[in-house]
Protein backbone atom coordinates (compact mmCIF):
# COMPACT_ATOMS: atom_id res chain seq x y z
CA UNK A 1 0.00 0.00 0.00
CA UNK A 2 1.38 3.38 -1.03
CA UNK A 3 1.42 6.48 1.16
CA UNK A 4 -1.32 8.00 -1.03
CA UNK A 5 -3.52 4.94 -0.48
CA UNK A 6 -3.05 5.26 3.27
CA UNK A 7 -3.96 8.95 3.12
CA UNK A 8 -7.13 8.32 1.12
CA UNK A 9 -8.24 5.59 3.53
CA UNK A 10 -8.18 8.07 6.42
CA UNK A 11 -11.17 9.82 4.81
CA UNK A 12 -14.80 8.75 4.79
CA UNK A 13 -15.76 8.60 1.11
CA UNK A 14 -19.43 8.72 0.14
CA UNK A 15 -20.84 7.92 -3.30
CA UNK A 16 -24.35 9.31 -3.72
CA UNK A 17 -26.96 9.43 -6.45
CA UNK A 18 -30.34 11.07 -7.02
CA UNK A 19 -32.80 9.00 -9.07
CA UNK A 20 -36.14 10.70 -9.60
CA UNK A 21 -37.54 8.11 -11.97
CA UNK A 22 -39.80 10.51 -13.83
CA UNK A 23 -37.72 11.26 -16.91
CA UNK A 24 -38.55 14.93 -16.50
CA UNK A 25 -35.16 16.23 -17.67
CA UNK A 26 -34.89 14.53 -21.07
CA UNK A 27 -38.51 14.00 -21.96
CA UNK A 28 -41.08 11.36 -21.15
CA UNK A 29 -38.81 8.41 -20.41
CA UNK A 30 -39.90 7.26 -16.93
CA UNK A 31 -37.54 5.14 -14.87
CA UNK A 32 -34.65 5.09 -17.31
CA UNK A 33 -32.60 3.81 -14.39
CA UNK A 34 -34.47 0.48 -14.66
CA UNK A 35 -33.96 -0.03 -18.38
CA UNK A 36 -32.34 -3.39 -19.09
CA UNK A 37 -28.75 -3.60 -20.29
CA UNK A 38 -27.54 -7.15 -20.91
CA UNK A 39 -29.71 -8.64 -18.18
CA UNK A 40 -29.27 -5.96 -15.50
CA UNK A 41 -30.78 -2.55 -15.01
CA UNK A 42 -28.74 0.57 -15.66
CA UNK A 43 -29.04 1.33 -11.93
CA UNK A 44 -27.56 -2.05 -10.98
CA UNK A 45 -24.57 -1.64 -13.31
CA UNK A 46 -23.82 1.80 -11.86
CA UNK A 47 -24.02 0.60 -8.26
CA UNK A 48 -21.89 -2.49 -8.93
CA UNK A 49 -19.14 -0.27 -10.31
CA UNK A 50 -19.19 1.84 -7.14
CA UNK A 51 -19.19 -1.24 -4.90
CA UNK A 52 -16.06 -2.46 -6.71
CA UNK A 53 -14.07 0.64 -5.72
CA UNK A 54 -11.46 0.10 -3.04
CA UNK A 55 -11.82 3.62 -1.63
CA UNK A 56 -15.59 4.21 -1.34
CA UNK A 57 -16.99 3.54 2.14
CA UNK A 58 -20.69 4.29 1.74
CA UNK A 59 -23.28 4.31 -1.05
CA UNK A 60 -26.50 6.33 -0.73
CA UNK A 61 -29.33 6.70 -3.24
CA UNK A 62 -32.10 9.29 -3.02
CA UNK A 63 -35.31 8.46 -4.85
CA UNK A 64 -39.07 8.98 -4.78
CA UNK A 65 -39.87 6.17 -7.22
CA UNK A 66 -41.51 3.11 -5.68
CA UNK A 67 -40.22 0.89 -8.51
CA UNK A 68 -36.65 1.99 -7.89
CA UNK A 69 -37.05 1.52 -4.14
CA UNK A 70 -38.03 -2.13 -4.69
CA UNK A 71 -34.86 -2.72 -6.69
CA UNK A 72 -32.62 -0.93 -4.20
CA UNK A 73 -33.97 -2.92 -1.25
CA UNK A 74 -32.60 -6.07 -2.90
CA UNK A 75 -29.09 -4.64 -3.26
CA UNK A 76 -26.87 -5.02 -0.22
CA UNK A 77 -24.65 -2.21 0.97
CA UNK A 78 -26.84 0.65 -0.29
CA UNK A 79 -28.55 3.21 1.95
CA UNK A 80 -31.96 4.08 0.52
CA UNK A 81 -33.20 7.60 1.26
CA UNK A 82 -36.71 8.73 0.32
CA UNK A 83 -36.43 11.91 -1.69
CA UNK A 84 -37.50 14.62 0.73
CA UNK A 85 -39.78 17.56 0.22
CA UNK A 86 -38.19 20.59 1.82
CA UNK A 87 -41.47 21.74 3.32
CA UNK A 88 -41.56 18.57 5.44
CA UNK A 89 -37.91 18.21 6.34
CA UNK A 90 -37.25 18.13 10.04
CA UNK A 91 -33.81 19.71 9.88
CA UNK A 92 -32.40 22.47 12.08
CA UNK A 93 -32.34 25.76 10.22
CA UNK A 94 -28.74 26.37 11.22
CA UNK A 95 -27.61 22.92 10.10
CA UNK A 96 -25.52 24.30 7.24
CA UNK A 97 -23.66 26.61 9.58
CA UNK A 98 -20.24 25.00 9.97
CA UNK A 99 -21.37 21.62 8.64
CA UNK A 100 -18.49 19.24 8.05
CA UNK A 101 -15.79 21.87 8.49
CA UNK A 102 -13.21 19.17 9.13
CA UNK A 103 -9.65 19.54 10.27
CA UNK A 104 -8.66 17.31 7.35
CA UNK A 105 -7.42 19.53 4.52
CA UNK A 106 -9.29 17.69 1.73
CA UNK A 107 -12.56 17.38 3.61
CA UNK A 108 -15.68 17.81 1.53
CA UNK A 109 -18.26 20.13 2.93
CA UNK A 110 -18.05 23.59 4.26
CA UNK A 111 -21.20 25.71 4.23
CA UNK A 112 -20.41 26.96 0.73
CA UNK A 113 -20.09 23.44 -0.63
CA UNK A 114 -23.15 22.00 1.08
CA UNK A 115 -25.94 24.43 0.27
CA UNK A 116 -25.54 24.21 -3.50
CA UNK A 117 -27.77 21.14 -3.54
CA UNK A 118 -30.29 20.69 -0.76
CA UNK A 119 -31.04 17.05 -1.52
CA UNK A 120 -27.42 16.09 -1.11
CA UNK A 121 -27.31 18.19 2.03
CA UNK A 122 -30.21 16.16 3.39
CA UNK A 123 -28.31 12.96 2.52
CA UNK A 124 -25.44 14.05 4.73
CA UNK A 125 -27.83 14.97 7.53
CA UNK A 126 -29.67 11.64 7.19
CA UNK A 127 -26.49 9.54 7.26
CA UNK A 128 -25.21 11.34 10.33
CA UNK A 129 -28.50 11.02 12.23
CA UNK A 130 -29.33 7.40 11.30
CA UNK A 131 -25.96 5.71 10.78
CA UNK A 132 -23.48 8.01 12.46
CA UNK A 133 -21.57 8.29 9.19
CA UNK A 134 -19.99 11.66 8.39
CA UNK A 135 -18.39 11.77 4.93
CA UNK A 136 -15.33 13.83 4.15
CA UNK A 137 -15.45 13.37 0.38
CA UNK A 138 -18.53 13.01 -1.81
CA UNK A 139 -18.63 11.43 -5.24
CA UNK A 140 -21.70 11.99 -7.37
CA UNK A 141 -22.59 9.20 -9.80
CA UNK A 142 -25.58 8.50 -12.02
CA UNK A 143 -27.63 5.59 -13.31
CA UNK A 144 -27.50 7.32 -16.69
CA UNK A 145 -23.81 6.31 -16.93
CA UNK A 146 -23.84 2.53 -16.40
CA UNK A 147 -20.64 1.83 -18.35
CA UNK A 148 -18.28 3.52 -15.89
CA UNK A 149 -15.98 0.97 -14.25
CA UNK A 150 -14.74 0.54 -10.68
CA UNK A 151 -11.22 1.36 -11.87
CA UNK A 152 -12.43 4.75 -13.09
CA UNK A 153 -13.85 5.61 -9.67
CA UNK A 154 -10.50 4.73 -8.10
CA UNK A 155 -8.55 6.71 -10.72
CA UNK A 156 -10.77 9.74 -10.14
CA UNK A 157 -10.27 9.62 -6.38
CA UNK A 158 -6.51 9.23 -6.74
CA UNK A 159 -6.38 12.16 -9.18
CA UNK A 160 -8.34 14.33 -6.77
CA UNK A 161 -5.88 13.65 -3.98
CA UNK A 162 -2.80 13.98 -6.18
CA UNK A 163 -3.83 17.51 -7.20
CA UNK A 164 -3.70 19.23 -3.82
CA UNK A 165 -5.31 22.44 -5.17
CA UNK A 166 -8.23 20.78 -6.96
CA UNK A 167 -11.65 21.58 -5.53
CA UNK A 168 -13.43 19.61 -8.23
CA UNK A 169 -12.48 16.49 -10.20
CA UNK A 170 -14.40 14.94 -13.08
CA UNK A 171 -14.22 12.47 -15.96
CA UNK A 172 -14.09 13.49 -19.63
CA UNK A 173 -13.60 11.92 -23.03
CA UNK A 174 -12.26 13.58 -26.21
CA UNK A 175 -14.71 14.54 -28.96
CA UNK A 176 -14.40 15.82 -32.50
CA UNK A 177 -14.08 19.61 -32.88
CA UNK A 178 -16.52 19.63 -35.80
CA UNK A 179 -19.39 20.98 -33.69
CA UNK A 180 -22.63 22.65 -34.76
CA UNK A 181 -25.04 24.45 -32.42
CA UNK A 182 -28.63 25.53 -32.97
CA UNK A 183 -29.61 29.13 -32.27
CA UNK A 184 -32.60 28.87 -29.96
CA UNK A 185 -34.18 32.09 -31.26
CA UNK A 186 -33.76 31.59 -35.00
CA UNK A 187 -33.69 27.80 -35.07
CA UNK A 188 -30.79 27.95 -37.52
CA UNK A 189 -27.51 26.05 -37.08
CA UNK A 190 -24.10 27.68 -36.87
CA UNK A 191 -20.61 26.26 -36.60
CA UNK A 192 -18.96 26.74 -33.25
CA UNK A 193 -15.51 27.18 -34.79
CA UNK A 194 -16.58 28.98 -37.95
CA UNK A 195 -13.54 31.32 -37.84
CA UNK A 196 -11.18 28.37 -38.28
CA UNK A 197 -10.95 27.13 -41.86
CA UNK A 198 -9.32 23.83 -40.86
CA UNK A 199 -10.82 21.87 -38.01
CA UNK A 200 -7.38 20.38 -37.34
CA UNK A 201 -6.50 23.83 -36.00
CA UNK A 202 -9.19 23.55 -33.33
CA UNK A 203 -8.13 22.82 -29.77
CA UNK A 204 -8.97 19.37 -28.45
CA UNK A 205 -12.44 19.32 -26.96
CA UNK A 206 -13.66 17.09 -24.15
CA UNK A 207 -17.11 16.09 -22.95
CA UNK A 208 -17.73 15.77 -19.21
CA UNK A 209 -19.27 12.43 -18.30
CA UNK A 210 -19.65 9.97 -15.47
CA UNK A 211 -18.88 10.55 -11.78
CA UNK A 212 -17.33 13.66 -10.26
CA UNK A 213 -15.91 14.73 -6.90
CA UNK A 214 -16.73 18.00 -5.20
CA UNK A 215 -14.60 19.13 -2.27
CA UNK A 216 -12.55 21.83 -0.65
CA UNK A 217 -9.39 22.78 -2.57
CA UNK A 218 -6.66 22.71 0.08
CA UNK A 219 -5.47 24.11 3.40
CA UNK A 220 -5.12 27.49 1.70
CA UNK A 221 -8.37 29.34 2.34
CA UNK A 222 -7.32 31.98 -0.16
CA UNK A 223 -7.73 29.51 -3.04
CA UNK A 224 -11.24 29.89 -4.52
CA UNK A 225 -13.47 26.82 -4.29
CA UNK A 226 -13.98 26.74 -8.06
CA UNK A 227 -10.48 27.95 -8.82
CA UNK A 228 -8.88 24.63 -9.70
CA UNK A 229 -10.26 21.56 -11.42
CA UNK A 230 -8.73 18.17 -12.12
CA UNK A 231 -9.89 15.52 -14.56
CA UNK A 232 -9.12 12.04 -15.84
CA UNK A 233 -9.62 10.94 -19.42
CA UNK A 234 -11.95 8.03 -20.11
CA UNK A 235 -13.16 6.41 -23.32
CA UNK A 236 -16.29 7.57 -25.10
CA UNK A 237 -17.72 4.10 -24.48
CA UNK A 238 -17.32 4.44 -20.72
CA UNK A 239 -18.74 7.95 -20.72
CA UNK A 240 -21.85 7.02 -22.70
CA UNK A 241 -25.02 8.52 -21.20
CA UNK A 242 -28.50 7.02 -21.59
CA UNK A 243 -31.35 9.47 -22.15
CA UNK A 244 -33.51 7.76 -24.79
CA UNK A 245 -34.09 4.41 -26.51
CA UNK A 246 -31.39 5.04 -29.09
CA UNK A 247 -28.85 5.61 -26.34
CA UNK A 248 -30.04 2.40 -24.67
CA UNK A 249 -29.45 0.40 -27.85
CA UNK A 250 -25.87 1.69 -28.15
CA UNK A 251 -25.23 1.07 -24.44
CA UNK A 252 -26.30 -2.56 -24.91
CA UNK A 253 -23.84 -2.89 -27.80
CA UNK A 254 -21.03 -1.43 -25.71
CA UNK A 255 -21.82 -3.65 -22.74
CA UNK A 256 -22.05 -6.81 -24.85
CA UNK A 257 -18.66 -6.04 -26.32
CA UNK A 258 -17.20 -5.47 -22.85
CA UNK A 259 -18.64 -8.71 -21.45
CA UNK A 260 -17.40 -10.65 -24.46
CA UNK A 261 -13.96 -9.10 -24.07
CA UNK A 262 -13.87 -10.01 -20.37
CA UNK A 263 -15.03 -13.56 -21.15
CA UNK A 264 -12.25 -14.00 -23.70
CA UNK A 265 -9.68 -12.78 -21.19
CA UNK A 266 -10.88 -15.36 -18.66
CA UNK A 267 -10.74 -18.16 -21.25
CA UNK A 268 -7.27 -17.06 -22.28
CA UNK A 269 -6.06 -17.18 -18.67
CA UNK A 270 -7.52 -20.66 -18.21
CA UNK A 271 -5.86 -21.79 -21.41
CA UNK A 272 -2.51 -20.46 -20.24
CA UNK A 273 -2.82 -22.42 -17.01
CA UNK A 274 -3.60 -25.62 -18.90
CA UNK A 275 -0.42 -25.34 -20.94
CA UNK A 276 1.64 -25.67 -17.79
CA UNK A 277 0.08 -28.98 -16.80
CA UNK A 278 0.97 -32.44 -18.01
CA UNK A 279 -1.52 -35.08 -19.15
CA UNK A 280 -2.17 -36.26 -15.58
CA UNK A 281 -3.27 -32.78 -14.59
CA UNK A 282 -0.20 -32.10 -12.49
CA UNK A 283 1.85 -28.92 -12.75
CA UNK A 284 5.20 -29.29 -14.44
Amino acid sequence: MTSLDREIRTYNVLASMIVRGGGSVYGDHPNRALWDICGKSSLQWAIEAVKGSKYIDKIAVITESEEIKKVLRKIEGVTLIDRPLWTSLNMPRDYTQGIFERKKPRSLLSREASIYNREYEYTLYYLKQTEGFEPDIRISFSADSPLVTSQTFDRLIVKFFEDVFAGFAFCAYPISPGLVMINLKTGRPFRVFQKLSNRQECPQLFCMAGPYIYGLPSKLESVPLEGKEAFIEISAEEGWDIHNREDLFIANCYMKRRLLRERKEVKWEIGQDDKHKNKKGESK
